[in-house]
């Protein structure tokens, strides 16, 4: 997960912000990016932020709308049902 993180930061620079961290879980935000726009512009990088080894053990998930909350959500898959339906899938 830190190397996914450190790859990020390093697209972003200081306009990342993490917004919280839970066990397999990260959230983050580009300070200056609209969420939509984050999101897209992360799975037009997925090749730099994610090694192919890493393929399939990480879900990016997104709030459908801000009462669902805030933020592009990082999930580390530690086994293969760990997956969420629905969303995009690195």
């Amino acid at each position: 997960m830190l190397e996914v993180i450190k790859r990020i930061q390093e697209l972003y620079g200081d306009n990342l912000r993490i917004v919280s961290a839970n066990g397999d879980r990260i959230t983050i935000q580009a300070k200056t990016v609209l969420e939509t726009h984050f999101l897209k512009d992360l799975m037009d990088n997925q090749n730099k932020i994610f090694l192919n080894d890493q393929l399939n053990r990480f879900q990016v998930l997104c709030p459908w709308d801000y009462l669902s909350g805030r933020g592009i959500e990082i999930h580390y898959l530690s086994s293969p049902g760990a997956y969420q339906p629905g969303y995009w899938w690195v």
